[in-house]
C-alpha cells in the first residue's frame, strides 16, 4: 500500500470561531501525513496475524480514505468470508455484526448475506440484553453497526431508547471532565447517535474536541489502532454531511478553513429506523 497526498488533511480542517455570532464551533487541527499513514499501514500489516483486529482496523482506514488499496487477496478474502460463516454457524452474533460491518465499508460488493431470520436473531439476541443491563453506550454503536449493514432495517429505536441514549452522551460529555476521562468511549458514541441521526446536534465544545484530540496524539505515539478509532470517529464527528447507503458511509467534509457552527437541535417528526 502505498501513500497517497490525497488522503484526508485533517488539518485542512481549520474550524473559526465567529466573532460575532454566539455558539459553539468545532475546532480540530490535526494533520494525517505521510508518515501516520506509512505507520497505520504497517500496523495494518501485522494484524493479519489476528483477522478480526485487521478488519476492524482497515474500515478506519477506508472511512478516512475509501480509496485506500487494502492489499487483499482472494486467498484472504476467502479467510474473511469463512470467518463470518463460522460465526454464523456458531450464532456468535455479537461477532457477526461488527464483523460484518466491517467488510461492508471494506468492500461493499463483499458484504455477507444476511436473511430475514438472521436478523430477527441478531436484533433479539443483541438489543434487548443490552436494554436490561442498560448498557447504553454499547447499543448506540450496535444499532450504528446495522444501519451500516442495511439502512432499510428497522432497527427497532422507540422514544425511550433514544431518549436513554442521549442521557448517556452527557453522562460520558460529564465524565470528561473527571480524572478518568473516557474520550475514546465518548467519540465512538457520539459518531454512533451522528450516524443515527445525522440531523441530531451533539454540542460538542471546544473541551471536548481538544480531550479526543488528546486520544488521538496518545494513539499517534503508543498505538496506531488508537488511532485510526479515533480519526475515523472524528471525521464521522467533523462531516458536514454523513449518509448511510447501500455502498456504505458517504461522508462529505466541509470545505477548507470553514466555520461549522453549532446549530439548534433539530429532531426529525419521524426517524428512519
Amino acid at each position: 500500500m502505498s501513500f497517497n497526498p490525497e488522503r484526508l488533511n485533517i488539518k485542512d480542517l481549520t474550524i473559526e470561531e465567529p466573532e460575532t455570532k454566539p455558539g459553539v464551533t468545532l475546532n480540530m487541527e490535526r494533520d494525517i501525513g505521510e508518515t501516520d499513514w506509512e505507520e497505520m499501514e504497517e500496523r495494518l500489516g501485522d494484524e493479519k496475524k489476528q483477522w478480526n483486529a485487521f478488519c476492524t482496523m482497515a474500515a478506519e482506514m477506508k472511512i478516512l480514505d475509501p480509496n485506500i488499496d487494502l492489499d487483499l487477496s482472494e486467498s484472504d478474502w476467502q479467510t474473511i468470508e469463512d470467518i463470518l460463516e463460522n460465526l454464523k454457524t456458531k450464532n456468535l452474533w455479537g461477532s457477526f455484526d461488527e464483523e460484518a460491518k466491517n467488510v461492508k465499508i471494506m468492500d461493499p460488493e463483499r458484504i455477507p448475506d444476511i436473511s430475514p431470520k438472521e436478523w430477527v436473531k441478531i436484533k433479539q439476541n443483541l438489543a434487548e440484553e443490552y436494554k436490561q443491563k442498560k448498557n447504553w453506550w454499547s447499543l448506540a454503536p450496535r444499532f450504528a453497526k446495522w444501519k451500516i449493514l442495511d439502512p432499510k432495517q428497522d432497527l427497532g429505536i422507540d422514544e425511550i431508547t433514544w431518549e436513554n441514549m442521549k442521557e448517556e452522551l452527557e453522562n460520558l460529555r460529564q465524565a470528561g471532565k473527571t480524572e478518568r476521562p473516557r474520550w475514546q468511549t465518548f467519540a465512538r458514541f457520539a459518531a454512533a447517535l451522528k450516524i443515527l441521526d445525522p440531523k441530531l446536534n451533539l454540542n460538542l465544545s471546544q473541551e471536548e474536541w481538544e480531550g479526543m484530540r488528546s486520544q488521538l496524539e496518545l494513539g499517534r505515539n503508543k498505538d496506531r489502532s488508537i488511532f485510526s478509532m479515533m480519526a475515523s470517529n472524528m471525521k464521522i464527528l467533523a462531516a458536514e454531511k454523513v449518509e448511510v447507503t447501500d455502498e456504505g458511509l458517504e461522508i462529505t467534509m466541509p470545505e477548507a478553513n470553514k466555520s461549522i457552527e453549532s446549530e439548534a437541535p433539530v429532531m426529525p417528526e419521524k426517524r428512519n429506523f
